[in-house]
């Protein structure tokens, strides 16, 4: 929907005869995906698939190391570079954890 062709959509669960979107995202050529978490089998591959930003909340330096570790191997299976995801890191007050 963020693209200019407003084709028919036939999905799974959703048939569209016209898929709009407006107005258009000014981005081009769609807004910048963030996410955030932590849990190494799905979300991690997510933002290697998919996001332009993630922000993971750590208790330790080493923690945020392996996470980070991580993503790249995530990065390399889905042949990524690593380097076009903005990485922010940030300490995590309440000592909790994800792992999804």
């Amino acid at each position: 929907m963020w693209s200019w062709d407003n084709g028919r959509y036939d999905g799974k669960c959703y048939q569209l005869a016209e898929t709009l979107c407006s107005p258009q995202p000014i981005q081009r050529p769609n807004p910048p995906v963030l996410l955030g978490g932590t849990g190494e089998r799905k979300t991690l591959r997510l933002v290697a698939q998919y996001a332009d930003s993630w922000n993971g909340a750590f208790q330790t330096v080493e923690e945020a190391a392996h996470k980070i570790d991580v993503l790249y191997r995530h990065c390399d299976a889905v042949g990524r570079d690593p380097g076009e995801i903005q990485i922010g890191l940030s300490k995590n007050a309440f000592g909790v954890t994800t792992d999804g």
